[in-house]
């Protein structure tokens, strides 16, 4: 009975070296004594000065960290890891500390992001990921922080035959083009996918060009007619801005509730987009805020909606863009302020300032869940 402790220790010890050799990573440079493994434990997202000495360890590896960066970025954990974890934890003899590979994966692509154009070299590697479900979120951090050097390869993927691989590559064009005018007929194309989806995404993605992608405006405007695209229409028009301003002003008294809700949302999201701070963490993390921050404007367009105008949120918007040097986007917005007062008169009980219709959205709540 004394010697089963130990037979038991033994096993485990055995099992655990067979799990961390099927689990290790390639050998991997180092920098000042540690490995790149050990510089990632310490992006944390902290913004500490222990994670600033990481980042500048990870610039001075640069390309030589790219093929463990890639391989620890595309890595899943094995059904043997979970299982042996799981076991472990039932037991006190032996601990043994884990790292699993999604954690590996978001401190992959952040060293990534840090490493930034000089990257580039791990672009088909990296465009590879996105066609696995476990890896693509990553995949798409690390490759917006690359630079315009991925748009040819993401507009290649436009065609991918999975939705979810075409939306990825979108969401990347979004977020690293630097040219806008370049990247645009290749989203022009998007608007016409089979999938909802993949057409919300190039719309929005269209917006982070503003002024260079004009070409967009016309189908742009078909969209925010519609039902299922009319929030991600309205999102792409306001990034977009100058003459785009005029059909999301023309919605404002559209027969259809939800193109007019998606066109206060995006009047009011130009005032909050002014007051937007990149977060300083990559590309792709501003790229969403900024989704997000629409999608907020535009539930609190809805909710208002419910009990009054809408176009009561986008008043201060519309007042700015009165004076806009585009005479056309002025007579725009000064016949949608007109009308607005037309209804105020019309309708003496209603509340006019905004603040007093809004109710709190639910967090977990987006503009197309709430019925018009």
């Amino acid at each position: 009975m004394k010697r089963r402790p130990i037979i038991l220790a033994a096993f485990l010890l055995a099992a655990a070296a067979t799990g961390l050799w099927v689990c290790w990573p390639p050998p991997e440079p180092s920098y000042h004594g540690k490995r790149l493994r050990q510089w990632l434990d310490d992006f944390d997202g902290s913004g500490s000065p222990k994670e600033a000495v990481a980042k500048d360890a990870i610039r001075q590896m640069g390309s030589q960290a790219l093929p463990a960066l890639v391989d620890l970025l595309g890595r899943t954990d094995v059904p043997f890891k979970k299982r042996l974890a799981s076991w472990l934890e039932r037991q006190s003899l032996v601990q043994i500390r884990f790292t699993w590979a999604e954690t590996r994966r978001v401190q992959a692509a952040r060293a990534i992001v840090v490493i930034g154009p000089a990257a580039k070299t791990a672009v088909p590697d990296l465009s590879r990921l996105l066609a696995k479900d476990a890896t693509r979120g990553a995949a798409v951090i690390a490759l917006s922080a690359i630079g315009p050097e991925v748009v040819s390869a993401m507009t290649n993927l436009f065609s991918h035959p999975n939705v979810r691989v075409r939306r990825a590559a979108v969401e990347v064009v979004g977020a690293a083009a630097q040219n806008g005018a370049m990247a645009t007929p290749a989203l022009l194309r998007v608007l016409r996918d089979s999938s909802q989806s993949a057409r919300g995404s190039a719309a929005r993605a269209l917006g982070g060009f503003g002024q260079e992608a004009t070409a967009a405006i016309p189908e742009l405007t078909r969209l925010l007619s519609t039902d299922e695209s009319a929030f991600d229409a309205a999102c792409g028009l306001a990034g977009i801005g100058g003459e785009a301003w005029i059909p999301v002003i023309s919605a404002l008294t559209s027969t259809n509730k939800r193109t007019r809700i998606a066109a206060a949302g995006a009047l009011t999201f130009s005032q909050d987009k002014q007051r937007f701070q990149s977060s300083g963490n990559s590309p792709s993390d501003d790229y969403k805020r900024q989704q997000c921050l629409f999608n907020l404007t535009a539930l609190q367009a809805a909710f208002v909606n419910r009990n009054a105008n809408p176009a009561l949120l986008a008043e201060q918007s519309l007042k700015q863009l009165a004076t806009n040097a585009n005479p056309e986007v002025c007579r725009s917005a000064a016949t949608a302020l007109s009308d607005l007062e037309n209804w105020r008169r019309e309708n003496p009980q209603a509340s006019t300032r905004p603040n007093d219709l809004l109710r709190s959205p639910p967090a977990n709540r987006t503009p197309s869940d709430v019925e018009p």
